[in-house]
């Protein structure tokens, strides 16, 4: 028995169909993430600001000065006489011990910006692929009074689905 081709169905062709995150929060889980992030935000209404070339130009402590600049604070301890009195050494110890303290609520903050990032990606790229999908079945079954609507709601980008050919399928 020979295999016979049937033209596709064009419903049952391939669908761009993706789901990659479904989430719906209440009117209230929505007011208690608000109230985290001012929470977050009166707590860092003291921290700075830098601009891009400041931070540029800032001295940056990091996997190779950091033992460094410990080091120099237990030896600078050790030695009060050799500085003048405008150096802080007291200064130096709080800012390196509310480096400490703030680091690792950092790292937990910026993982959480990442999967929030994240997650309204793909949210945003569910919808899309699910409006293209529609608008492909629209545009396979001729209603092309609702493919106008389509276009004119989103003028600077229409999908565009390129048709395979009759001899391709």
């Amino acid at each position: 028995a020979g295999s016979a081709r049937h033209p596709r169905n064009r419903h049952t062709e391939p669908a761009l169909k993706q789901n990659l995150v479904s989430l719906v929060f209440t009117p209230a889980e929505i007011e208690d993430l608000k109230a985290a992030i001012t929470r977050i935000e009166k707590f860092t209404e003291s921290f700075v600001t830098l601009t891009p070339d400041e931070l540029r130009r800032l001295a940056k402590l990091g996997d190779g000065t950091e033992p460094f600049c410990r080091q120099a604070t237990v030896v600078f301890e050790q030695y009060p006489h050799a500085f003048p009195p405008s150096f802080d050494l007291a200064e130096m110890q709080r800012d390196l011990a509310t480096f400490d303290a703030l680091r690792g609520p950092l790292l937990r903050l910026q993982q959480l910006v990442s999967r929030f990032d994240d997650t309204v990606t793909a949210l945003g790229s569910d919808a899309l692929v699910a409006a293209l999908e529609g608008y492909r079945h629209m545009q396979s079954d001729g209603k092309s009074e609702g493919l106008a609507a389509l276009k004119d709601a989103y003028p600077a980008r229409r999908p565009r689905i390129v048709k395979k050919d009759a001899g391709t399928a």
